[in-house]
């Protein structure tokens, strides 16, 4: 079948809808009788429109991150541009906000060159406050971690409010996550950021999906499989950074996958959370 009329697979949602993308990518048994197009919604309408126009007319179906929103600009306009006949399956967005209870977005924080969402696109209203006191870096960052043990929230409640939200999603889609994410919450490394994921919950979300569209674009074979499973490998997960998470929420939710000592990945650095926070106390920017 040539690329003109070989059937199409839009994909739209956010960051996780083009990391589907990239993954389905790196799977040529499943490319090569579909074609597979990303609208994403982190982009102007018309771009994420001229994404997918060589694709839309051939589309026979169109995977959905839900969104419970009556209306999205983009979402509508994708969707009108896709033929009546094509099949929508939905699937939810994966995210947890437990893991960083001071998140903020840092007002200091500013897109850079090279740096189009800054150099710390995840603040910590806790080390902002701090930041204020301007003090010498290790006073700063001492006084940092006292004043986050007294406003440390309870964080099973933070983690049963997560686990509801992702449940409401999931009942609004085609495709269940919960059941996938929250059992092993403790004891696997699976959330970045609050929404940037780790290959591992991929690798839950992208067979589901492709066995719920099995009637309209066939049952992937097992060398589909094994392509996405070296797709995880080649790609762990989404982003440049891991947004660092402090050893009391570690401590306290008994997490396995972490510690004082974890290494996480900041563009191109690799740090503690000590060291992380103690640069973005000072908001050192001469990496």
């Amino acid at each position: 079948m040539s690329p003109s009329t070989r059937p199409a697979l839009i994909i739209y949602g956010n960051c996780q809808a083009e990391f589907i993308g990239l993954l389905l990518s790196r799977a040529p048994s499943l490319t090569a009788h579909v074609d597979v197009a990303v609208a994403s919604n982190n982009v102007q309408t018309r771009d994420a429109l001229e994404a997918i126009a060589p694709y839309a007319d051939r589309a026979v179906l169109f995977w959905e991150q839900h969104d419970q929103r009556p209306e999205v600009e983009t979402r509508e306009a994708v969707r009108s541009r896709l033929p009546s006949a094509c099949t929508t399956l939905r699937y939810p967005a994966v995210g947890l906000n437990a893991f960083w209870p001071f998140f903020i977005k840092d007002k200091r924080n500013v897109p850079e060159p090279g740096f189009p969402f800054g150099r710390y696109p995840s603040g910590d209203r806790v080390a902002a406050e701090i930041a204020q006191l301007d003090l010498p870096p290790e006073q700063a960052y001492l006084r940092y971690m006292e004043l986050s043990a007294e406003k440390l929230p309870d964080l099973d409640v933070l983690v049963a409010r997560d686990a509801s939200v992702q449940a409401r999603r999931d009942a609004a889609c085609d495709v269940a996550m919960s059941d996938a994410v929250f059992p092993i919450l403790r004891s696997t490394y699976q959330f970045w950021t609050h929404g940037h994921l780790a290959a591992s919950v991929y690798a839950h979300l992208v067979p589901r999906l492709l066995q719920q569209s099995s009637d309209v674009i066939g049952k992937p074979s097992p060398q589909t499989y094994a392509e996405l499973e070296a797709a995880y490998e080649a790609f762990p997960g989404q982003g440049e950074f891991q947004s660092p998470i402090h050893p009391l929420v570690i401590e306290r939710l008994g997490l396995q996958f972490a510690d004082e000592g974890t290494k996480y990945r900041w563009f191109g650095n690799s740090w503690t959370f000590e060291e992380y926070v103690k640069r973005y106390l000072a908001f050192d920017r001469s990496w």
